[in-house]
């Protein structure tokens, strides 16, 4: 600390920037002199780092440069490996963060810092204000919202805060677009139909709440004058003006709002009681199952992660099947080449090792759908459904998810779900479906919901056209409800401790390997 602030006095008083400071500190004698060892050794990484940034700013995406620097200096590593809830909620902000960036990717002509930033500058002149991490509407907490994103929801408890005369009902109004007469068939509102529309929008927020509702109001706003107490107080509560009396605040309660507040700072979350439904997928459980640590980092705090060029490559494949699927069933033809414009309108160029990567996978995908469009021209009966969602009760969790494809004919149901992974052995291609648990959790919620098993489940392996095939039994789903209810009940107490394996870190490839601090690094 007495390093930088020796730098920031010599380059406040030169009319100089830090970084000419640190950039010529072996030319500034009275620095030189001063500045400890260890001091220099961080400028000159800081020197290093900066120019390395700057060289890569102009090359790379904006995303792969932010992700290269918080993943580089340890940061995002720092944050996860932090029982803090506000470094929890620093994650989720950098992760909302990547969403910004990545929508902005589709607008801007060329995706790079600089212009990146103009952009975000222009957004902020616009008035533009993008959310923070998103709000989860199922935790217990506080949420702090507008009426007009609180329509349609309700809390036990509501607090309509700031409720004085100017601010609600505000005295600002824009300037209403006119329309004309011909357009206008509803009979309009007389008198002051801006005071209307703020009137229904404070009802808005009122009939919000279930249990328990209050208004506040303040003399000072931070004004000149005293504010007056809103005029939709008086009325929703009947009262007059001599009704109404201030609560003054002591002396002792101004020096008090002054105090650090009462966190929970490295506490742990509390659990999820067993009167609550917990709503689990596939993906849920696989996660947790695989590694506890995955799970948080997926579900809980998001984590940002680059975009893989396997899962690129596997969501264009799957979104070009499906929607020929989609066509068939309503008796619409989708030719070869539509199927191929599918594939390639799903494809972004994101996550792959070079150029040549990508054109090698896209050409994969391409013979891939190819091959797939011939076997199907073949095929006599169409799915009975496809991409149909379900969901079930399961104790006190509820089971949702999505069967990419479901065969029913002369009364023999079969569960489909198609893979992009390159399985090129009939052997190993059974072996894997009938070890897959998000197959025998398709089965389980067939089951569930139209009271029989499936008589077989497959996995069909797109690159190779070969297709698993395996028949479960009511043991093998007795043995997916045990691994649900253990998913569920470690989720439930909050248990998030790390299983590095080499299966889990290593043979899965984690997307998390380069911030995990417990990853697996042995050999099998």
């Amino acid at each position: 600390m007495r390093d930088l602030t020796l730098c920031m006095n010599y380059a406040s008083r030169r009319n100089r920037s830090l970084f000419y400071v640190f950039s010529h500190l072996s030319g500034i004698p009275e620095l030189e002199e001063e500045v400890s060892p260890e001091g220099k050794t961080i400028i000159d990484r800081v020197i290093r780092d900066l120019g390395e940034y700057a060289d890569l700013s102009i090359k790379r995406s904006t995303g792969e440069v932010l992700y290269k620097f918080i993943t580089k200096s340890g940061y995002l590593k720092r944050l996860i490996s932090s029982p803090s809830p506000s470094d929890e909620e620093k994650v989720k902000n950098i992760a909302r963060f990547f969403d910004i960036i990545r929508s902005t990717s589709n607008v801007i002509t060329h995706d790079r810092v600089p212009q990146f930033i103009s952009y975000l500058d222009l957004l902020i002149e616009a008035g533009d204000d993008p959310a923070a991490a998103e709000i989860d509407m199922e935790i217990d907490a506080v949420n702090v919202l507008t009426v007009h994103k609180a329509k349609g929801l309700e809390f036990p408890v509501v607090i309509m805060a700031n409720l004085v005369s100017q601010r609600f009902p505000s005295y600002f109004r824009r300037e209403g677009i006119p329309l004309p007469d011909p357009l206008i068939k509803d009979i309009l509102p007389s008198g002051n139909f801006h005071l209307q529309e703020e009137r229904r929008l404070f009802y808005v927020g009122m009939t919000r709440a279930k249990k328990e509702l209050y208004f506040t109001s303040a003399r000072d706003c931070g004004g000149k004058r005293p504010r007056k107490i809103s005029q939709f107080i008086m009325e929703a509560l009947d009262l007059s003006k001599a009704d109404v009396v201030p609560n003054k605040v002591s002396s002792l309660e101004v020096i008090e709002r002054n105090a650090p507040p009462v966190g929970k700072e490295g506490q742990r979350e509390e659990t999820i009681p067993p009167t609550e439904i917990l709503t689990l997928s596939y993906r849920r459980i696989d996660d947790y199952l695989t590694c506890p640590l995955k799970y948080r980092y997926v579900h809980i705090i998001r984590v940002p992660i680059m975009q893989h060029h396997a899962v690129v490559y596997g969501s264009a494949l799957h979104e070009a099947v499906q929607k020929y699927y989609r066509r068939r069933l309503s008796g619409e033809k989708m030719g070869e080449d539509e199927l191929l414009s599918v594939f390639h309108n799903c494809w972004t160029s994101e996550g792959f090792l070079s150029r040549e990567h990508e054109e090698q996978r896209l050409e994969e995908g391409r013979k891939a759908l190819h091959r797939f469009y011939q076997m199907v021209q073949k095929e006599k009966h169409l799915p009975t459904y496809v991409e149909k969602e379900f969901r079930f009760p399961l104790e006190n969790n509820q089971i949702i998810g999505r069967w990419d494809r479901i065969d029913i004919h002369n009364g023999e149901v079969c569960i489909i779900d198609f893979k992009s992974s390159n399985v090129r052995e009939k052997k190993r291609a059974d072996k894997r479906t009938k070890k897959s648990l998000q197959l025998a959790l398709y089965a389980l919620a067939y089951q569930k919901i139209f009271g029989k098993i499936p008589e077989r489940v497959e996995l069909h392996f797109l690159e190779s056209g070969l297709r698993g095939v395996a028949t479960l039994t009511e043991e093998n789903l007795c043995q997916t409800v045990e691994k649900i209810k253990e998913a569920s009940a470690g989720i439930r107490v909050r248990s998030y401790e790390a299983k590095p394996s080499y299966q889990a870190c290593r043979l899965l490839t984690c997307a998390y390997q380069q911030v995990c601090p417990y990853v697996f690094l042995g050999k099998r």
